[in-house]
């Protein structure tokens, strides 16, 4: 599950993340559509948002990460952002999981 908070995103796991993982964290991505009559839209205004700073809970099922910026004017909202973990080997310790694992969300408002 992933939740918004005024400074930054959680991303909530169902398994322990351990903090090896968590450095292996490689990016955010977002981009946005236009809505048009015809099907379909390219990704515009794609870029690469930096990652100012990221914690891992003491049980490991949450990880606050904090986007350098993040918050400050309108660039933030109505954009789809991706977060990558691109190498899982014994992210949850003995726990198997996918080799790569994404994360994508559309960010309409930041709450309070």
């Amino acid at each position: 599950m992933f939740t918004t908070r005024g400074r930054g995103s959680e991303i909530h796991f169902t398994k322990p993340l351990t903090k090896a993982a968590v450095a292996k964290l490689a990016q955010v991505k977002s981009w946005f559509y236009t809505n048009t009559a015809e099907y379909g839209s390219p990704e515009h205004d794609v870029r690469e948002d930096p990652i100012a700073s990221t914690k891992l809970s003491d049980d490991g099922l949450t990880l606050s990460v904090k986007l350098k910026g993040f918050g400050k004017g309108d660039c933030w909202l109505d954009r789809i952002y991706e977060i990558t973990f691109p190498e899982t080997e014994g992210a949850f310790g003995k726990h198997s999981a996918w080799e790569r694992l994404q994360a994508f969300f559309t960010l309409r408002a930041i709450p309070k």
